[in-house]
């Protein structure tokens, strides 16, 4: 459910800025596609390492949740034998890499997030440079370099929120 959702905010997102850029100037729209993959390459790159991270983490909670079961379940002979100590410390060692990796996917995500940023505040310095070309050429107005220009930089923020909340479901 949580994944439609989001898929289809994305295409929303592409379909409805593509449609209002290249209505506005198709030559300044195909220049500024040209950072797109850019754009994407680090939401990707940080997605595929937080899926691997995370499931290495569920791994590990799956054998604390047996070993605290198991606790639980044979809670007199656990007392009775004066191991509460040892099966305390083998329950936190099995928690240790969840953290450790929760820890990692919080650093992917900014670093991620930061990059996807970055370069998309480069792309629209690129965008506001190639404008000024096409408008002293006279091949776009005013008004549809800041359309095409504003559209493709909200619609590229866009797609990295939607790509950045995804990493989180």
């Amino acid at each position: 459910g949580q994944r439609i959702a989001l898929s289809v905010a994305m295409v929303v997102i592409v379909v409805g800025g593509l449609g209002i850029s290249f209505d506005a100037s198709w030559r300044l729209t195909l220049v500024t596609l040209g950072i797109i993959p850019l754009i994407v390459a680090p939401i990707a790159v940080t997605g595929a390492y937080v899926a691997k991270v995370a499931e290495a983490a569920q791994e590990s909670l799956v054998k604390a949740g047996g070993i605290a079961t198991e606790a639980v379940l044979h809670m007199r002979t656990v007392r009775a034998y004066g191991i509460e100590a040892a099966i305390s410390r083998r329950f936190d060692d099995f928690l240790e890499l969840p953290e450790r990796q929760a820890i990692r996917k919080g650093l992917a995500g900014g670093l991620g997030a930061g990059v996807a940023a970055a370069t998309i505040l480069l792309g629209a310095s690129f965008q506001y440079y190639v404008g000024g070309i096409f408008f002293r050429k006279g091949w776009v107005s005013f008004s549809d370099l800041m359309t095409v220009l504003l559209v493709i930089i909200f619609m590229a923020f866009g797609i990295g929120a939607v790509a950045g909340d995804s990493i989180d479901k």
